[in-house]
């Protein structure tokens, strides 16, 4: 018999956590999850109403106590964040909340030490009135933007405050991102910022790690620069070449079917032309992924212990089967890959969709995927292995 969360549920949460893989089912079935992000060691889903829950160790979600503030703002989660230890829900009111469990709570985000999980309102005073526009999460700190110009910071970054505080900063924004202790903002005329530590030169050759300064790289022509999140890496996007930055493992080696190049020990340049040009980058600790969204394949290296080799991955074929393992996926033809994220020793996956909002191309090659999973999955338990890093990206189909 069909479970009722099967007929009702419009997406479903898969884990990885520690070699096991579970499905997340919630309590109530007409609720589902619409985001997922990892922390170091837990999944924390949000759902469709509102709700947020932590999502590791078992296929029953644990629903995440919240303040009164949190309960009563019925507005939409507009991002979901997480560091190492912390949690950030921001919402379309601009509120933000958080939680986590572990003290380095008590410097990130101003909650008690032994708070435990649970979900309280940040003091965003100083942008009352403000839209909060952009947001990222580094391995301490969180950092919003608001009216896509000021930058605040709370937590560690480079500097540390446990309230949010406005940096020196007064630029349109495209992007913002940080890595481990580093942040990259990408500016809407093409400028470049970064502030934090630079021991990997992340950040080029700057060496204030307070303040935000200009990075001049010596190329020209950048279209994008993203730090990878939990990560010393920084990647920037020319028309021709991708310049990785940072300390990431035998990534040169690793890519040197993809044109690789080594430039120093912590700058080696990758061709975009043998990448693709229509791709995503992503990543975490010292791995990096290119997710080729045309062809949807998923290109990884670098030197995380979770990355045993380099690969050239089929992403449907891949990570459903590492997350499905044997279950029969031809009763579940409307699924799709929409949300991945990972932490240290997790990875999520958020599936769901509609066959008919779907390409045919698509269509037949979930088809496809059906029968290798069923008939040619690899013998035995550990599948953990073909699974590569990485975070936060998003299909959009």
């Amino acid at each position: 018999m069909v479970s009722p969360s099967r007929t009702t549920t419009r997406t479903r949460l898969y884990v990885n956590y520690d070699g096991h893989v579970h499905e997340s089912i919630l309590p109530d079935p007409n609720d589902h999850f619409v985001k997922v992000v990892c922390e170091g060691s837990v999944a924390i889903g949000a759902t469709a109403q509102g709700h947020i829950y932590k999502c590791s160790e078992t296929k029953c979600p644990e629903r995440i106590e919240s303040c009164q503030e949190f309960k009563k703002d019925g507005t939409k989660i507009k991002f979901l964040l997480a560091g190492y230890y912390q949690f950030i829900v921001i919402k379309e009111s601009n509120r933000v909340y958080a939680g986590g469990d572990h003290s380095y709570v008590g410097g990130v985000i101003g909650l008690e030490e032994g708070s435990g999980i649970y979900l309280r309102v940040v003091d965003t005073s100083m942008i009352k009135g403000h839209t909060i526009t952009h947001a990222t999460c580094g391995t301490y700190s969180t950092v919003v933007v608001v009216d896509d110009t000021k930058v605040y910071l709370n937590g560690k970054l480079g500097k540390s405050t446990n309230r949010f505080e406005l940096l020196q900063f007064n630029k349109p924004v495209s992007r913002i991102s940080a890595g481990y202790d580093h942040m990259i903002i990408m500016c809407k005329d093409g400028t470049v910022y970064g502030m934090g530590t630079n021991g990997y030169s992340q950040i080029m050759d700057h060496r204030e790690n307070d303040s935000i300064v200009q990075l001049n790289p010596p190329f020209s022509h950048v279209l994008d620069c993203i730090a990878i999140r939990l990560s010393h890496i920084t990647c920037w996007l020319t028309p021709t070449v991708v310049h990785v930055y940072g300390y990431f493992g035998d990534l040169y080696r690793q890519m040197l079917g993809f044109g690789a190049v080594r430039v120093d020990d912590h700058h080696v340049t990758i061709d975009r032309e043998k990448l693709g040009h229509d791709f995503d980058i992503s990543g975490a600790y010292t791995s990096l992924t290119f997710f080729d969204k045309k062809q949807r394949k998923l290109i990884g290296g670098g030197g995380s212990s979770n990355l045993k080799q380099f690969s050239k991955l089929d992403l449907i074929d891949q990570l459903f089967a590492d997350a499905l393992q044997k279950q029969s996926l031809y009763e579940n033809l409307d699924d799709t890959l929409l949300e991945v994220s990972n932490g240290a020793d997790i990875v999520a996956l958020l599936i769901g969709g509609d066959l008919e909002k779907v390409t045919s191309y698509t269509k037949q090659n979930l088809l496809k995927m059906c029968k290798r999973c069923i008939d040619d999955m690899p013998s035995g338990d550990d599948h953990s292995n073909g699974v590569v890093p990485f975070s936060d990206i998003v299909i959009c189909i």
